[in-house]
């Protein structure tokens, strides 16, 4: 049931935000009280431009539209369109794309250029295959870890350590959160015969 004191508090919020803004002379006086019907009228404003890309963009429901709106929040659209439009030419499907961003919404804050581009060129420099690549980046969400504190010390550790390029490549498939944690080289005590298995 509605209740009449919400209604009453909304409008006051309005009156405020219209006064504050269209009064000069009162902005100058309580600049507090100005920035802070600024601050609330923006977040608002990304929150929604989130929650509506998520949901027209990418296919998610009103409510994942809203949870994810908690973790990423978009102020413009430029980086999510080159974010989608690069999944799309590593040939993501639009269901792949919208499970990939449920697992790591924060990538459609990347930099496809310096930040995802990179991961590919980096498997592909150790003769990894593109449908290889596509299961440890994507279907493992090792897109959203770290290149150079993650991806390459563990990698470059496990190959020393396996000596082959494909059982390396065979253990993180079997087992992401290999490389999803951050290096540390007096940590090395993780079960690499058992993620090769028998």
């Amino acid at each position: 049931m509605f209740n009449p004191r919400n209604k009453s508090i909304i409008t006051s919020f309005f009156n405020t935000l219209r006064i504050v803004t269209n009064n000069h002379s009162l902005s100058n006086n309580n600049p507090s009280l100005f920035f802070a019907v600024r601050s609330i009228s923006k977040t608002s404003t990304t929150r929604n431009l989130t929650i509506s890309y998520l949901r027209n963009e990418i296919g998610f429901s009103e409510k994942s539209a809203v949870e994810a709106s908690r973790v990423v929040k978009l102020k413009t659209t430029e980086k999510p369109d080159s974010v989608v439009e690069f999944l799309e030419k590593q040939g993501c499907s639009k269901t792949q794309i919208r499970e990939i961003i449920r697992s790591e919404p924060r990538l459609l804050k990347s930099d496809v250029e310096d930040e995802l581009l990179p991961k590919i060129q980096f498997f592909q420099g150790k003769a990894v295959s593109d449908p290889d690549i596509f299961k440890i980046l994507f279907k493992s969400k090792l897109i959203g870890a770290d290149l150079e504190e993650k991806i390459v010390p563990w990698f470059n550790i496990l190959s020393s350590l396996l000596e082959s390029n494909s059982k390396v490549i065979a253990a993180i498939k079997k087992k992401p959160s290999l490389i999803r944690r951050k290096f540390n080289a007096e940590r090395l005590s993780f079960p690499i015969q058992g993620c090769l298995g028998s």
